[in-house]
């Protein structure tokens, strides 16, 4: 092993760090405070946060070796960065020790560490949970060697593992050392350990032990090598050109600052561009951005530790700017003060952790989305229920009254309210839907009118809104999602009332028909023919030509966290699309903003069909239905509701007592309509079990927002008919006689 001697303090931290799984193996207990103590005051003091896994290390001894080093214990507890736990809490949790959840353990704590805001984990843990059960050795030395493997190649993660040197065998004491590249013994630190063995060693299951045996026998006489290498100036200056980080040597001038420059490297010479010659004239300040300021904090550094590692930009001579990480350490050449300087590129690694921040900030968007949809679908689940009570009892209300009853006009609004809050609770189930969104030809003129309505409400009132949108005449149908289009207005309208924020501006939205005569390109070719044109502009600050080409990437925001996602334009243009149609955005820097939506105006004999008008008689019939719902006062609604429509119903809120009903007797029932979430068994089980009794009993089954069930999953799973909740009175009758009146039914 190397010389340990003349190794200061600071070098011997600094060491265990670099080499970041060392073994602590002590004599007595002052050796063992001595060393933890400080190397932990150390991860305090460079933003690591510290765990001191230990037993015969006390709270209180602790406390005062913080003391005596001037560091208050308590603080660093208070706010998360110090962890004082005992061993068996932290290795076993009160159970047998396990090796691979004490290393998920580890990985999961030191990701915590890093995104709390600290460098890194640093620990110090003690071995004693294994002192008095000789059969833990063998998963002791299994725990060390994959460590090696799993963690600190990966995590920024450095421990010192503790082992008292009397309370353990001889062989528990070999295997240790073999499983740690660092030997700390009492307070000496030896910088190499010959006798570790790699885990690709120790894992490789078809090696044997006289392999391991002579690779250990090697590392002797190659360590001897290694020492000559480096006192062999002609070798060492090999090394140094050869290196793939820049190197370079330099002086300090008298007020401490980095001074003409000794020697480089040839990776220096070939990164930087100047030759040796001009490197002779130059110090690092002449090519480093970093500020003068920041230069004095390291030169204060290196004076009171011997080294110093931080971050900064180098520039070329061609006037490249590369961000490098830098390692300088201070030594005497000639009774001068001289530093040696690693330089490494780090542009890769920056470009790697940007995406990482991107792709970060990408997941909690998403996350945070799906928070959204899945409290939305719940709220419209219940919110569905309520409706259909409300519009229900309303329906009936109005069928014990006179036409010309002035309550009878009451409860028509009343109706007309409970619809409106059906279309808001359809356009919030927008971002928690995972079924495609139901098309139909549809006047877009109703869609602008409400968004408007809502829009007037949340924009700022300095902002002048005005609507351009002929009533006094026709406008062809387009073949659409009501609700999306809807989207796709508010998100507009929302980005401009930003652009303009609280000042006062002007908002306008304008309808046109147009027909282009040739085919146009935005994302897609949009063909020749007749287009609703959706027109959107504000005189709000416009977009800069760098951001114009970017506006509809996918989490590409200019607005703050609070403000948007960066996700509403790229929403908007994948609606447009799918409905056949195209967007494009005009906008000079303080001359506002304009979106232009093209959507293709639907075939002529679809708007034909679509005008025909149903009967507006209310379908009856005779048939036996079974009718079931968990919420009691749906069931007396439906049971009230279908018996005047003239059937039979029988209902219940307990699934498993409408199955044995069922079961009892099939043939009483002609028809089952069921809700779909219900306690102890969902709609889906409930028609499954009934079609397993009679296959040819349909079923129709009905939901106040499921994210799992769409009309699709429900037919490809034997129901014969999904309704989504509320259900009017003659929608559901026409539901019923579709599907008694079938053919074979």
């Amino acid at each position: 092993m190397s010389d340990p001697t003349a190794m200061p303090l600071e070098k011997k931290l600094e060491t265990m760090v670099l080499r970041k799984h060392a073994m602590l193996l002590y004599d007595s207990l002052e050796h063992y405070r001595n060393l933890a103590a400080r190397y932990v005051a150390d991860g305090l003091m460079h933003n690591e946060r510290c765990v001191m896994a230990t037993d015969h290390y006390t709270p209180d001894q602790i406390r005062w070796d913080f003391e005596n080093l001037g560091v208050d214990m308590d603080s660093f507890v208070q706010k998360g960065q110090l962890i004082l736990v005992s061993v068996q809490e932290s290795y076993s949790k009160g159970k047998e020790f396990d090796p691979d959840e004490t290393l998920k353990t580890w990985q999961t704590l030191t990701d915590k560490a890093c995104e709390d805001g600290f460098h890194r984990l640093r620990v110090v843990g003690e071995a004693t949970f294994v002192a008095g059960k000789p059969e833990l050795y063998k998963k002791l030395i299994y725990y060390e060697n994959i460590i090696n493997r799993e963690l600190f190649p990966h995590y920024p993660h450095v421990s010192m593992c503790v082992y008292a040197k009397d309370r353990y065998p001889p062989e528990v004491i070999k295997a240790a050392i073999k499983a740690h590249p660092l030997l700390v013994y009492n307070d000496r630190v030896f910088s190499s350990n010959i006798y570790f063995i790699p885990p690709e060693i120790y894992f490789r299951k078809t090696a044997k032990q006289e392999e391991i045996d002579r690779w250990l026998d090697n590392m002797a006489a190659n360590n001897t090598m290694a020492q000559a290498l480096i006192r062999s100036e002609e070798k060492l200056r090999t090394i140094f050109n050869n290196a793939n980080d820049l190197f370079y040597i330099h002086t300090t001038t008298e007020d401490d600052l980095p001074g003409t420059i000794i020697e480089v490297n040839d990776e220096a010479v070939c990164t930087m561009g100047y030759t040796r010659e001009e490197f002779s004239r130059m110090s690092p300040r002449d090519f480093s951005k970093k500020p003068s300021d920041n230069v004095r904090e390291v030169m204060q550094a290196l004076n009171s530790r011997g080294h110093a590692t931080f971050e900064s930009q180098h520039i070329t001579k061609d006037g490249r700017v590369i961000p490098v990480e830098v390692s300088s350490h201070l030594f005497s050449l000639q009774g001068k003060k001289t530093v040696f300087s690693t330089v490494r590129d780090i542009t890769a690694r920056k470009e790697a952790e940007e995406r990482e921040s991107q792709l970060q900030k990408q997941l909690r968007l998403l996350q945070k989305n799906e928070a959204i949809g899945t409290l939305t679908g719940g709220i419209a689940h219940d919110f569905n229920n309520i409706l259909t009570i409300i519009m229900g009892y309303t329906e009936l209300a109005q069928t014990r009254l006179d036409p010309q009853n002035p309550v009878h006009a009451y409860l028509d609004q009343v109706n007309t309210g409970g619809k409106r809050a059906r279309d808001i609770i359809r356009q919030l189930l927008t971002f928690a839907r995972k079924e495609e969104h139901l098309k139909k030809n549809a006047d877009i003129r109703p869609v602008i009118k409400e968004g408007v309505k809502m829009l007037r409400s949340t924009i700022p009132s300095g902002i002048d809104f005005k609507v351009d949108i002929s009533q006094d005449r026709d406008f062809p149908q387009i073949y659409a999602d009501v609700t999306q289009l809807h989207q796709v207005l508010v998100n507009l309208c929302t980005n401009a009332s930003h652009a303009m924020g609280n000042d006062n501006g002007i908002l306008t939205v304008e309808l046109h028909d147009v027909i282009l005569d040739d085919p146009i390109t935005m994302e897609q070719e949009l063909p020749a023919g007749p287009y609703l044109l959706l027109r959107v502009t504000d005189t709000g600050t416009g977009i800069s030509p760098e951001n114009m080409e970017r506006i509809f990437e996918p989490y590409f925001t200019t607005k703050g966290p609070e403000q948007g996602t960066g996700l509403g334009l790229s929403v908007v243009q994948g609606i447009v699309m799918s409905h056949g149609g195209g967007i494009r955005c005009q906008s000079e820097p303080g001359e506002g903003t304009t979106f232009e939506v093209y959507l293709p105006v639907a075939p002529s004999e679809k708007q034909e069909a679509d005008t025909q008008h149903p009967d507006p008689s209310l379908p009856r019939g005779t048939e036996n239905i079974l009718f079931v719902d968990d919420e009691e006062s749906l069931v007396n609604l439906g049971q009230i509701r279908l018996s005047k429509l003239g059937y039979s119903v029988r209902g219940t809120t307990d699934p498993q007592e409408a199955l044995a009903w069922f079961a009892a007797d099939p043939q009483s029932f002609d028809l089952i309509i069921s809700d779909m979430s219900m306690p102890g068994m969902n709609g889906l089980t409930l028609a499954a079990r009934i079609k397993a009794i009679d296959s040819s009993t349909p079923v129709i089954l009905c939901s106040g927002f499921n994210k799992t069930v769409s009309e699709a999953t429900a037919r490809d799973q034997g129901i014969d008919l999904y309704l989504d909740k509320p259900v009017d009175l003659p929608r559901l009758g026409a539901s019923i006689r579709k599907i008694l009146d079938r053919p074979n039914t």
